[in-house]
C-alpha cells in the first residue's frame, strides 16, 4: 500500500525554559490510500487495484529544544506525536506516528 496524505497544519508553541518549548497543534486533509493485491492460485495470478481519497483530522503535541547558532539562526530538534483519526468524517482509519525532527529556522 501506498499513502499519502495532504494536510493543512496549525501549530503553536509555548517556552518552558529559554531554549525548550511545547508544541500543541491540529490538522486536516485528505489522504489517499493506493492498494495492489495479488493472488496467486493454482497458477493463476490475479492483481487488484485500488484507490481511495478520505478526509482526515489530527492531533499534534510534542516537545523540543532551540540551539542559538547566530543572531538569525536556530537549530532545533522536536520529537512529536501525531494522532489521525478518519472517524469524524466517517472513515476507519486511525494512525499514530512518533516523529523527530532535526531543523534550522531563519529569523529576519
Amino acid at each position: 500500500a501506498t499513502v499519502t496524505r495532504d494536510l493543512l497544519v496549525y501549530g503553536h508553541e509555548w517556552g518552558l525554559t529559554d531554549p525548550t518549548f511545547i508544541l500543541a497543534g491540529a490538522s486536516a486533509g485528505i489522504m489517499k490510500v493506493d492498494t495492489l493485491d495479488q493472488t496467486v492460485s493454482k497458477g493463476i495470478n490475479s492483481e487488484k487495484k485500488r484507490s481511495t481519497t478520505v478526509p482526515i483530522g489530527s492531533l499534534l503535541l510534542g516537545l523540543g529544544t532551540r540551539y542559538k547558532i547566530n543572531d538569525n539562526v536556530n537549530g532545533f530538534i522536536e520529537t512529536r506525536v501525531d494522532y489521525t483519526d478518519g472517524r469524524p468524517f466517517s472513515v476507519s482509519h486511525r494512525l499514530v506516528e512518533i516523529t523527530t525532527l532535526l531543523g534550522i529556522e531563519l529569523g529576519f
